[in-house]
């Protein structure tokens, strides 16, 4: 099964593709992000206690189940962000060792120029 983007703000299935008609619009975009920041700050702050994801969902107008829907993804966004510059920096690294082995020249160039030719002691 799929992962679930959704933080429950898109549960009406009245636009395209089973997102509200305004989802993608920046106005939408603006306000879904403002109110995961926000709930993040909280979260960080004071912690994800049953008061204090209560206290959201009265103050997003939403319910206990969205609030903690949208703590989770934005908890496996921020893992899948730190995953992927992980990656980043040990892909830059790998191109950089390669790059300080073949004195920076192209890896085309090395492999078709074959073996470097040996001297030999027996003329």
């Amino acid at each position: 099964m799929g992962r679930d983007d959704s933080d429950g703000s898109d549960a009406s299935k009245d636009g395209t593709g089973g997102h509200p008609a305004d989802y993608f619009y920046l106005s939408s975009r603006t306000r879904r992000v403002a109110t995961r920041r926000g709930t993040w700050s909280v979260v960080k702050t004071v912690g994800e206690g049953a008061a204090v994801v209560d206290a959201l969902a009265t103050l997003l107008d939403s319910n206990s189940a969205n609030v903690r829907r949208t703590i989770s993804l934005i908890e496996r966004r921020a893992r899948d962000n730190e995953t992927a510059r992980q990656e980043q920096a040990s892909t830059r690294t790998r191109r950089e060792s390669f790059e300080e082995r073949t004195g920076g020249v192209c890896l085309a160039a090395v492999l078709g120029s074959g073996a470097p030719h040996s001297v030999s002691d027996n003329p």
